[in-house]
């Protein structure tokens, strides 16, 4: 919609905390790395096209986390403000 609106797309930006994904998908092809899967090359492909913005996130501010990792109470009630958490009161 945005493109047929504006006649330009706009990239996706992607945020990691992982210095080492951010590092396979900055270069082209499979260099040293031994396991390398089809995906990882079409992320490279994405971020030379500029289709997709890789950045780097603080492990500390990566909202993903809520669901991955045991995080103490005032690691859950950060992220849940980062995220505008809202409970329903019943």
């Amino acid at each position: 919609m945005w493109k047929e609106l504006f006649k330009t797309t706009l990239p996706i930006k992607v945020l990691s905390d992982s210095s080492s994904g951010l590092a396979i998908t900055a270069r082209q092809g499979v260099g040293s790395v031994r396991h390398l899967d089809i995906k990882q090359l079409f992320t490279q492909g994405c971020a030379s096209s500029g289709r997709v913005v890789y950045g780097k996130v603080s492990g500390k501010e990566n909202v993903a986390d809520i669901g991955t990792k045991v995080l103490a109470s005032k690691e859950i009630k950060k992220i849940e403000k980062l995220l505008n958490y809202q409970p329903i009161d019943k």
